[in-house]
């Protein structure tokens, strides 16, 4: 064997030291400028960011192992996130590092990798579990198609609206893929790891499951529910678009001197939150929208319930070769889980401030996605009761945070 990636080389061989010393003689003079650099081993080597070698498997069957290389000057030290290098290629450092890991079967039926997903089927190499898969797409696909075919017949949506929502060929199952939360690697952990490197499946990390809906049987209605709801979400008081937008808010207020700053985080917000209250909410909020500030057609809000119905219900996808349903909860990767779960928490966040008797000594409250960011003026048992009523408001929704008056 022998093979190439840029100007590293690796090659298996039943040479003997000497025949090897020939082979690189022979390269050294095909090409005057062009050197060739060597070593070998009899039992493990280091290639790129392996290391191969004869483990037990190679003692069993004759198949080398691979561990994850790391190298001693390696001083884990990223690019800034406000450098102007393109958004893959932070994206690159994340999955470049882990790529090996990513391949060790997880468990996702564990309670710290995913407690509210469901195995539809088990994995099988039947032409059933094929079928049961295919069953699954497309009864949900047609239950789409049902509801886009009634609203251009009555003229409810135009012909372009239509071939959008009906453009969906050979749709597919969304599959998982797991990102790892580098950031909560546990600090002896990470001085391990400079000292000694790690062997894959050894690195103790939490994941983020992120579902891949591309070309799944919702992708489409799910844009077009964005569309409509999303002017909602820009004119709620809680809503911040980035951290510009968070920039702009803070410099724009005046804070007394004995102020609070807190921040807080709803913990696991995608994966608690109930598609029934989810659904609420969107209801509630499709009865708000106004037809007019529209550039197409916005159809009656029955049937745009029935499109979140199938999207929230319907979360099916595959993991390692298995058809799962997520029962709780909207995806991670969904198009329309951003949109619906803001949509809901500012609904909570009133709830609370309904609640809580110190209302008026709140000056600020701004919410991105499951980070919050409050300025008060309430002393620590009146923030502490604020946070007992948001834990109480959802059984499933915890809110964590931390203050400072400086």
């Amino acid at each position: 064997m022998i093979c190439q990636y840029r100007d590293d080389g690796f090659m298996i061989t039943e040479c003997n030291k000497s025949q090897i010393d020939e082979f690189f003689a022979i390269a050294n003079n095909i090409d005057p400028l062009l050197k060739f650099t060597y070593n070998f081993s009899n039992t493990e080597v280091t290639y790129l960011d392996t290391e191969v070698y004869k483990g037990e498997r190679f003692k069993s069957s004759g198949v080398l192992d691979i561990r994850l290389h790391v190298k001693p000057t390696e001083t884990y030290q990223y690019l800034p996130i406000t450098s102007a290098h393109p958004k893959h290629t932070f994206r690159s450092i994340i999955t470049g590092w882990f790529a090996e890991d990513l391949r060790v079967p997880v468990d996702i039926g564990t309670k710290e990798n995913g407690k509210n997903l469901k195995p539809v089927n088990k994995i099988t190499s039947t032409n059933q579990e094929r079928f049961e898969k295919n069953l699954a797409k497309k009864l949900i696909a047609r239950s789409i198609s049902k509801i886009v075919n009634k609203l251009f017949t009555n003229k409810e949506i135009d012909e372009h609206t239509y071939n959008f929502l009906r453009d969906c060929k050979n749709p597919k199952h969304g599959y998982m893929y797991l990102l790892p939360k580098i950031h909560k690697i546990r600090q002896d952990s990470l001085e391990t790891i400079k000292i000694d490197g790690y062997k894959i499946g050894e690195l103790d990390v939490p994941f983020r499951p992120i579902i891949n809906k591309c070309n799944s049987p919702t992708r489409r209605i799910e844009k077009f529910l964005v569309l409509i709801l999303k002017p909602l979400l820009r004119k709620l008081e809680f809503y911040i678009q980035d951290t510009k937008d968070f920039i702009n808010r803070i410099e724009s207020k005046t804070c007394v001197r004995s102020c609070t700053l807190i921040a807080y985080d709803v913990t696991s917000m995608y994966t608690n939150m109930n598609i029934d209250n989810l659904l609420d909410t969107t209801k509630n909020f499709l009865d708000q929208i106004d037809r007019t500030k529209y550039k197409f057609k916005v159809p009656n809000k029955s049937d745009l319930i029935s499109f979140a119905k199938i999207i929230l219900e319907n979360n099916e996808f595959i993991f390692n070769g298995t058809l799962y349903k997520q029962v709780i909860g909207a995806p991670q990767g969904g198009i329309l889980s951003p949109t619906a779960t803001d949509l809901h928490l500012s609904t909570i966040l009133t709830k609370i401030l309904d609640k809580f008797q110190f209302k008026n000594s709140i000056s600020m409250i701004c919410q991105y996605r499951d980070d919050g960011f409050m300025i008060t003026e309430c002393n620590k048992s009146q923030i502490d009761e604020f946070f007992a009523i948001a834990n109480n408001i959802d059984p499933l929704l915890k809110f964590t945070y931390n203050f400072s008056n400086t």
